[in-house]
């Protein structure tokens, strides 16, 4: 059986205009792969402290992701799945979006921008809400998020907010199984200069 290695750090997220209106952000993630992957070692979700920035831009999480899974097929490669919520003054915490990023599938050690969204209001009522409580519509499960099928669907609003992910991916026994899958240029020109 194949097995991939996910090692990184969720480094945080760059949020001027969202932090303006809230104290800190937190992110819960999960990392989202087929029927045919298992995960042997690691956490594949979790959720980090909130940051409560200095600077008022960046929420700082350095939290680190170490999941190890064993797969029969590379169909359903894994992703990250994040939702990010925000803290008010009153330490009350209310999603302030979701995002989505595909994992690498080239070993190599990759940095992941994910811009979030979340569902806009449907009313006047929701919107209301929304500006002066503070209560959002939000999505009953982050598999809503992994599932494209049910995003189709939904009417969505960007947020401004950028989550920032470093990681590592390496194989092991893919090639037995037929697979050959080389390092990308830019993780092969970054590890010459290492050099």
């Amino acid at each position: 059986m194949a097995e991939v290695h996910l090692v990184g750090t969720l480094l945080g997220a760059h949020a001027p205009t969202l932090l303006s209106a809230a104290t800190g952000l937190a992110c819960k993630y999960a990392l989202v792969a087929g029927p045919a992957w298992t995960v042997i070692e690691g956490t594949a979700s979790a959720q980090t402290h909130v940051d409560v920035p200095s600077d008022g831009e960046w929420a700082v999480w350095s939290h680190p992701l170490d999941v190890h899974f064993a797969t029969r097929s590379l169909h359903a490669w894994p992703k990250l799945v994040f939702e990010v919520v925000a803290q008010d003054a009153l330490s009350r915490m209310a999603v302030a979006g979701y995002g989505l990023v595909q994992v690498p599938m080239a070993p190599g050690t990759y940095r992941l921008e994910c811009t979030l969204w979340r569902p806009a209001c449907a009313t006047w009522v929701e919107a209301l809400k929304r500006q002066f409580l503070g209560v959002a519509p939000a999505l009953k499960s982050l598999d809503a998020v992994a599932a494209s099928a049910d995003r189709a669907h939904m009417v969505t609003e960007s947020v401004p907010c950028t989550v920032h992910v470093e990681i590592s991916v390496i194989h092991r026994g893919l090639t037995p199984h037929g697979v050959h899958v080389a390092a990308s240029r830019s993780t092969a020109a970054g590890l010459a200069g290492l050099g």
